[in-house]
């Protein structure tokens, strides 16, 4: 078997196992430039699309598990729905989730963030003025 082989029968297990995203990617071809609002996203055949995600996992549509070496661009490096996060989101959703003024939490982000950073690093910006 060549590899040009191997290639074309794993494209054929693909589609065979995701009828539903393609499904779902005929329909964004009317409505999205290539049928992806994110070039990489763009396949050989076509996008899976995510129905849920947990821990390391991601299923589609399909229900296919898969392991997520993406994690939200390196941003869900606790994993999908963590559940001290959920937990925290679930209640600042209660107080509000985008007030636009000033407030507490916006401080303490920024006092950890000095924290974390060196002194110097929080003032570089101010060395070029």
């Amino acid at each position: 078997m060549t590899l040009n082989d191997m290639y074309e029968k794993l494209i054929e297990e693909y589609k065979s196992k995701t009828i539903g995203s393609k499904l779902i990617y005929e329909r964004t071809l009317n409505v999205l430039p290539a049928g992806v609002t994110y070039a990489i996203r763009s396949l050989t055949s076509y996008p899976f699309y995510v129905k849920k995600a947990s821990g390391p996992y991601i299923w589609d549509v399909d229900d296919n598990k898969y392991v997520d070496y993406w994690m939200g661009h390196g941003a869900l490096i606790l994993g999908h729905s963590f559940k001290p996060i959920v937990k925290a989101i679930k209640e600042q959703v209660e107080l509000g989730s985008h007030y636009g003024y000033a407030h507490k939490l916006e401080v303490e982000l920024a006092e950890l963030v000095s924290d974390i950073m060196p002194k110097r690093a929080v003032f570089w910006f101010y060395d070029f003025l």
